[in-house]
């Protein structure tokens, strides 16, 4: 709530997140990928290679950091008033 009402006191980064939905890695967690490219790992003889390495299209800000004196001032003005 506080981002939406002062997001100056936010340091806030474009990346894509995604839901974990096959069970592959982290069934039903939220990954961030702060990188924005997607990578796909394959056999390549004897060893794992790039199959792929595209840019995916960011679909959040992500709040990355705060102004903590900010928040704490916003918070008591509200608490006070």
């Amino acid at each position: 709530m506080t981002a939406m009402i002062r997001p100056e006191l936010f340091k806030f980064e474009r990346m894509t997140v995604d839901i974990e939905t096959k069970g592959e890695l982290t069934t039903g967690m939220t990954v961030a990928n702060r990188r924005n490219r997607l990578v796909r790992l394959g056999p390549q003889g004897k060893y794992l290679g790039y199959l792929s390495n595209e840019a995916v299209e960011p679909n959040v800000d992500e709040a990355t950091g705060i102004d903590d004196a900010g928040v704490k001032t916003l918070f008591m003005e509200r608490v006070m008033s």
